[in-house]
């Protein structure tokens, strides 16, 4: 019998919607600050820059505050046999399948943010990458230690 897909922790939303706050801010702190000296140089080229800032500002917030519930409720993953399935993706769905004897090492972390949550992530290195292969954010952090104590035992089987 296969193993039906888990979601993350309900938190997560939150914690994707402060930490895409910073990018907003990025975005747009250039185009405030053109539009400000140009406000001083030329009047109209200002206000026109700082309508535009603030449109974005409104897009941004409004995408950001959209995407993480829609986000939350796509992402899915499972243990299946000797696998571990990950589907993600608003936009671009995306599906990833590793095989648990192809994992080098796994790796549970947890920010300040993400502990103010009361969240951590998985990540999940194989062979050949610089980086993690994936990762699964928005775990409870006893989830992610006893996901990352099934995938070490299963990985010993495989052997």
């Amino acid at each position: 019998m296969e193993s039906p897909f888990e979601q993350l922790d309900r938190a997560v939303i939150g914690y994707w919607r402060l930490v895409a706050a910073p990018r907003v801010v990025s975005l747009l702190a250039p185009l405030t600050l053109a539009g400000g000296i140009t406000l001083l140089e030329a009047r109209t080229a200002g206000l026109v820059l700082l309508a535009v800032a603030g449109g974005i500002a409104l897009l941004s917030l409004g995408w950001g505050l959209l995407v993480a519930p829609l986000r939350y409720r796509r992402f899915r993953f499972r243990l299946a046999g000797g696998l571990l399935e990950l589907h993600d993706g608003v936009l671009i769905h995306r599906q990833k399948v590793i095989p648990v004897d192809r994992m080098q090492h796994l790796d549970v972390e947890a920010g300040p943010i993400e502990r103010l949550f009361g969240l951590a992530s998985l990540h999940v290195f194989t062979a050949g990458g610089s980086g993690a292969t994936f990762s699964l954010p928005g775990l409870h952090p006893a989830r992610a230690q006893a996901l990352r104590a099934a995938l070490l035992a299963r990985r010993g089987q495989a052997s």
